[in-house]
């Protein structure tokens, strides 16, 4: 699967490709609830943006 698209040219100068994002930033987790908020977020996204048909096809 092929995910490269078209860099612009203020991600060029900041070296930035297109998988992390300028608005997001990591933090500390606090909690189980929020541990498991973020694994079903994790496995649901390549479904969501149809890459895959279920969680499970995903490597």
């Amino acid at each position: 699967m092929n995910l490269e698209t078209t860099i612009s040219a203020s991600r060029k100068a900041r070296r930035e490709r297109n998988l992390w994002q300028r608005r997001f930033w990591e933090h500390r987790v606090r909690d189980e609830q929020e541990f498991a908020a973020y694994c079903d977020y994790i496995h649901i996204n390549p479904v969501k943006h149809g890459l895959c048909k279920s969680p499970t096809d995903w490597p």
